[in-house]
């Protein structure tokens, strides 16, 4: 951030703060000692789904007087998490306490637990301005620097973060910059919160197939449509399991021990003979789904012990906890835990899989696992469990539905990933722009000199951290040519976009397109705009949030 308009400046974040303590986590709700008064106390567990609880969550603790009466939280204050975290969330978030958050419980003082410091503001920062950028400087990943300790609990250096530089606007400025953030961002989080159940659907939506499937309602009209279908395994079919009877199932299906399903293979071999061995590890199987997320060679993972030898068409299943009952499908050879078993389907691979995978299955194994400090399921228990087994045809007819339902599944799943990031990209360009003094300059002089004519080819190759360089340093580059609108013509994506519609589309719902893939951050879009608008090839329709734009014909 080397360039900032003018009368704005960089200051210390300590500069900016009155007064900075940790928290206080004080006792149990039922500790009785004098000198302690109930509180409600905000974790870290609050910050998650802080726009739409304001930390209605939090719990009730016991907290020294003395203790209580430094630390009682007032409106404007920011908290900051300077310890937890983990592999895929840095310390660092923080949150504002408004005036909703202290009318939750309002009989009650409010304090943070001693995993998160109050921050205070002074008279040269809004509240609500600063927390929204370190909310940024949070999204950028910069964060990271400023913290220590394991990958699952991570400190954060609060002597070297508290010295990070903010860009400081005058005091009215920061006031409106402040209020459209508020408005923004609350609206984000509403479309962040309503993509958060696409997750849980999903999985519910698979886990329903799968009973469906195992249960033979998924084949209903199929067996209906296919009479005199042979069984199979006859002569193995059990009625029992652990002395009680099991379920009834559609005529020609039956239950088996595993056993009979399937053939586990165990072949441990020393990895240290083939250092370059691809190694299936557990904790890159995904839950629920089977899907491989991962793969290394045991030379990169640096094993040691014994690891069972896998083929092609078996499934391996992880016998231990945490990583019990993920299971995976393989069509490569390779090694795996000692706590992984390689299995050899008798019956069709992916139905057996689709077996293991559902509720029903995961909830035998882990009654059968063993009592000891990390449970888990031996051979002997394993190959008792049951499992039903309908003809071959069918089997094959389940694999096929089933294959067709998680694809689509997968489908919708990739589009969810596509809309987060997008929303996620969003979110740190507007506070980008916000803190660059451009929130409301996207067609201003500043936003003129930034739109240097480029083409797609140059934004696309670009490294991000160029584009931020040179999105910084634009003010002090001589201006390059104009392109000929020919060129441009030629070579618009977002032109082409506008004439296909033909229609006036927002900048929102430009870059919701699939444009997405050519425009990395809603600033390259509203450049790219600019320079259009610049060319005469395209008009702007409205103003404000109004704003449209269409192709020129």
């Amino acid at each position: 951030m080397n360039q900032l308009p003018e009368s704005w400046e960089l200051i210390e974040l300590k500069q900016l703060l009155s007064y900075v303590l940790g928290g206080d986590w004080g006792k149990a709700p039922d500790f009785l000692e004098e000198g302690y008064e109930d509180a409600y106390c905000i974790r870290g567990t609050e910050f998650k789904n802080w726009i739409k609880d304001k930390g209605s969550t939090s719990v009730k603790r016991r907290i020294k007087k003395s203790s209580l009466e430094k630390r009682i939280l007032s409106q404007g204050d920011i908290l900051v998490e300077i310890s937890g975290g983990g592999p895929e969330q840095p310390v660092g978030r923080t949150v504002l306490i408004d005036k909703s958050v202290l009318e939750h419980n309002s009989d009650y003082p409010k304090v943070c637990t001693n995993f998160l410091r109050l921050l205070r503001s002074n008279d040269l920062v809004d509240s609500r301005y600063l927390n929204h950028y370190l909310n940024y400087f949070y999204l950028t990943g910069e964060v990271v620097n400023y913290q220590g300790g394991s990958n699952n609990l991570r400190n954060l250096k609060f002597k070297e973060y508290e010295k990070i530089l903010i860009p400081v606007a005058p005091k009215q400025e920061q006031l409106r910059i402040a209020k459209q953030l508020d408005d923004i961002i609350t609206k984000l989080e509403i479309v962040k919160s309503r993509l958060e159940r696409v997750p849980l659907l999903l999985k519910q939506f698979r886990m329903s197939t799968l009973s469906a499937a195992v249960s033979g309602e998924l084949t209903e009209d199929w067996r209906e449509a296919n009479p005199n279908l042979q069984t199979v395994l006859s002569d193995n079919f059990i009625q029992s399991y652990n002395g009680k009877p099991l379920g009834d199932l559609p005529e020609g299906w039956g239950w088996v021990s595993f056993k009979n399903a399937a053939k586990i293979e165990s072949n441990l071999v020393d990895p240290k003979l083939t250092p370059n061995d691809i190694h299936l590890a557990p904790n890159y199987i995904e839950s629920n789904t089977g899907r491989i997320l991962d793969l290394v060679t045991v030379e990169q993972d640096k094993v040691k012990s014994n690891k069972h030898r896998f083929y092609p068409g078996q499934i391996i299943y992880s016998k231990i906890r945490p990583y019990l009952n993920k299971v995976c499908t393989v069509d490569f050879e390779g090694v795996c835990s000692a706590d992984m078993y390689p299995v050899k389907a008798n019956i069709n691979r992916e139905y057996l899989l689709y077996v293991m995978l559902s509720d029903m299955f995961v909830y035998w194994t882990s009654q059968q696992q063993g009592r000891v400090v990390l449970p888990k399921i031996n051979q002997k228990a394993l190959n008792e469990i049951p499992v039903p087994v309908p003809p071959n045809e069918e089997q094959n007819e389940i694999a096929r539905i089933v294959g067709e339902l998680w694809a689509k599944a997968d489908a919708v799943e990739k589009q969810y990933n596509l809309a987060k990031l997008r929303v996620d990209k969003l979110t740190q360009s507007i506070l980008a722009r916000a803190f660059r003094g451009e929130l409301f300059e996207l067609f201003s002089d500043k936003a003129e000199r930034v739109a240097q004519p480029q083409l797609e080819n140059d934004i696309d190759e670009q490294p991000r951290e160029q584009e931020e360089a040179s999105a910084e340093q634009v003010d002090v580059t001589p201006a390059r040519t104009q392109p000929t609108p020919k060129a441009v013509d030629d070579k618009s994506e977002l032109l082409s976009k506008l004439r296909v519609a033909k229609k006036a589309m927002s900048a929102q719902q430009l870059f919701d397109s699939d444009l997405v893939e050519t425009f990395k951050a809603i600033d390259e879009l509203f450049v790219e705009l600019k320079r259009l608008l610049e060319l005469n090839l395209i008009e702007k329709v409205g103003e404000g949030e109004n704003c449209q734009f269409k192709a020129i014909k």
